[in-house]
């Protein structure tokens, strides 16, 4: 790499193999341009051509701390040097070399953005214990999608899931995750239907059964069927 005042053949990054040991004679390639060669400094170019080192600087977009190559056209005034030699903060861009491609690598699939939780949605085959009731009318949401503030159907948060599947079945509940909880009773033997809360009781979703629930988790994943030790649980609570 070049610079100001920095040799063509002073940097490690370019190939001795590809330079001739001997400086080359300056060479016009076209009026008003000049074809840099191994050795050159920007200062040395403007002082060869008489023109000013602050005229080169303008004509190309270039700085003191700018990098030059073998090869590469100089404008030595008027219009700008060809777009792929201007520069952004002072710094010209060397074409990128070719990198071995390396033999591609199996890696974990990521969960989607906006995921806080990274629940796999294979759980989603899983058949409640139960197939009527609360845990039925649940399983109809499944795959909805989540809204935060939702309480319809497939447009809803966690809390207006709960809230929607309990009142499909005659059972009024309160909007939010902490009022469902009080309204009802906790329990150490959840059974299918039960609420379980979690994450503190910010999270809520109804049991299925076989250490399984339902909720609705984020806007990404919606309503899915997921293990309760997939978060951290707070309790259970039953009508």
């Amino acid at each position: 790499m070049l610079g100001a005042a920095l040799p063509a053949s002073a940097a490690g990054e370019i190939s001795v193999e590809s330079i001739s040991t001997q400086p080359a004679a300056a060479t016009t390639v076209a009026a008003g341009t000049y074809t840099v060669q191994a050795g050159d400094t920007l200062g040395s170019i403007a002082a060869a051509h008489g023109v000013s080192l602050e005229a080169v600087f303008t004509a190309n977009g270039l700085g003191y701390s700018s990098i030059i190559y073998p090869g590469q056209s100089i404008s030595l005034g008027g219009s700008a040097a060809p777009q792929q030699y201007s520069t952004q903060s002072a710094a010209i861009v060397a074409a990128p070399v070719a990198a071995p491609v390396a033999a591609p690598v199996a890696a974990p699939v990521a969960a989607p953005a906006g995921n806080s939780t990274g629940l796999s949605t294979q759980a989603a085959a899983f058949s409640p214990v139960a197939t009527s009731g609360i845990t039925a009318t649940a399983m109809q949401g499944l795959g909805s999608a989540y809204v935060y503030g939702g309480t319809s159907f497939g447009a809803w948060d966690c809390s207006g899931f709960v809230q929607w599947v309990y009142a499909q079945n005659g059972i009024s509940l309160p909007r939010t995750t902490w009022s469902q909880f009080a309204a009802l009773t906790p329990t150490s033997n959840p059974q299918p239907g039960d609420l379980v809360s979690q994450n503190g009781g910010s999270h809520v979703g109804i049991y299925l059964g076989n250490g399984q629930m339902i909720s609705a988790l984020n806007p990404s994943q919606g309503t899915l069927v997921h293990s309760v030790n997939a978060m951290s649980v707070d309790g259970y609570y039953t009508r």
